[in-house]
């Protein structure tokens, strides 16, 4: 443990103190995101999860064209107000943060509403469905907002505050659907408007409480006027545009698999899929803490014109992540069938190989956790969209060949590719960019 603790720089052990409240509310979460899953799953059967899953990749696919991600302009920008000593610039920021996401967030749900009732009125497909849709758009349409007080607190390192916030909406939103599901299992539009009202319940509870503490942080200070900020709004919206498209063709990615899946195959391997990926994707969870602390770390950082550190920060992580991905690797290659059969059932037992293959570009992912942020922390997001976008263009012939033989198999395969694509690119660019700097600024 000494050797650990010496071998760790003091920024990395900066990240890690961050890091494990956050860490310890994925935990928490992923626990109780699990128990959600198997009750939905155990409710609704292989081919109706299925049906779910696509309703669900529907409205994340069409909501991605509206979000801004304002989030990450507030953790970009406010990090550079704090370290001014721009307060008052730093809330007329959060502000216009709360203005763009409700606006954005409406404006989906309008748009979504009328791309269903048009879909059933041009190719009269009488789902019985479409309500469903626009009341699920309505509810995930609060992650817009949700994402503002989140960042917000991280932008002042209140990290075990947003833990605290994260556990207690997630067990809400786990209590109503665990009721939904007993109550409505044979009911799939009553069972629907349960997600839904689960998703409202635990948002509400996520802001109001996020806003009394934002409000003590802040003070008298509580959302100045846009004025002060007014100058920036140029650079501002140049940084979202250029942001926008990377991170758009970014979900649409993460979350067209489902749609494309379907479409090359059936709601059946939906439901296979999306079980195998779910479990594969667990591993992030001990990532992710790791993602949402060091962008604020890597904005200080750059700022500060700290490359050497930031180079060391970068080293260890990597190195640190390799060897328990590759043992968590074998070790699942010999568990897979028992652990599907054990969390969901033998139903899903064909979700094992995609589990596994899965893992591995979650593993990918993992190691390189840092390349995106890192790139967006440069001010390098047009580089990120051209990359993105070559990726699009990869992945969508080759699911043309591949799904149709291999179904969910197949689908995760090519998730692995995309993985090793966006990790070799996104790492390249950002470590050569970062060593320039460093022999030019020393």
């Amino acid at each position: 443990m000494g050797f650990f603790k010496d071998y760790l720089s003091k920024d990395s052990k900066f990240l890690i103190r961050n890091s494990s409240w956050v860490m310890f509310s994925n935990f928490s979460r992923v626990g109780l995101i699990f128990v959600k899953s198997i009750i939905i799953t155990q409710s609704l059967g292989v081919k109706v999860y299925g049906d779910y899953l696509t309703i669900l990749a529907l409205i994340l696919s069409i909501q991605a064209f509206f979000n801004l991600n304002f989030g990450t302009v507030l953790i970009k920008f406010g990090s550079e107000y704090k370290a001014e000593g721009k307060d008052r610039h730093l809330h007329a920021l959060l502000k216009l943060g709360y203005q763009t996401a409700l606006s954005s967030s409406l404006l989906s749900v309008v748009v979504i509403t009328g791309f269903v009732f048009l879909t059933r009125y041009f190719f009269d497909q009488h789902s019985d469905q479409e309500w469903n849709v626009v009341v699920l758009a309505l509810a995930f349409g609060s992650n817009f907002i949700d994402y503002i007080p989140e960042s917000f607190l991280r932008l002042h390192f209140k990290f075990k505050l947003t833990a605290f916030l994260s556990i207690l909406s997630t067990v809400i939103d786990l209590g109503i659907t665990s009721v939904s599901a007993w109550i409505f299992r044979d009911e799939f539009s009553y069972f629907l408007y349960g997600i839904a009202g689960a998703k409202m319940a635990s948002s509400l509870c996520y802001n109001v409480l996020a806003s009394y503490f934002i409000r003590r942080l802040s003070k008298e200070r509580f959302f100045a006027p846009l004025s002060l900020i007014r100058t920036d709004f140029k650079t501002m919206f140049r940084f979202i545009s250029s942001n926008y498209g990377s991170r758009l063709l970014k979900n649409l990615i993460e979350q067209g698999d489902i749609l494309v899946l379907g479409y090359f195959s059936n709601q059946s391997e939906v439901g296979i899929y999306g079980v195998g990926k779910r479990l594969g994707y667990a591993i992030l969870s001990f990532i992710d803490p790791l993602v949402n602390s060091i962008f604020p770390q890597f904005a200080q950082m750059i700022a500060e014109k700290n490359y050497k550190n930031l180079l060391q920060l970068i080293r260890q992580f990597s190195w640190i992540l390799v060897l328990p991905g590759l043992l968590l690797l074998v070790i699942t290659y010999f568990t897979k069938d028992f652990l599907i059969t054990f969390i969901y059932g033998s139903n899903f037992l064909p979700a094992a190989d995609v589990f596994w293959v899965v893992l591995f570009a979650a593993i990918i992912a993992s190691v390189t956790f840092w390349n995106i942020t890192l790139l967006i922390s440069l001010n390098e997001v047009n580089y990120r969209f051209k990359m993105n976008l070559f990726i699009l263009f990869v992945s969508l012939p080759t699911a043309y060949l591949v799904i149709p033989s291999y179904g969910a198999l197949g689908a995760a395969i090519i998730l692995v590719g995309i993985k090793l694509l966006e990790s070799a690119i996104g790492s390249y660019r950002g470590i050569r960019i970062v060593q320039k700097q460093l022999r030019l600024h020393g």
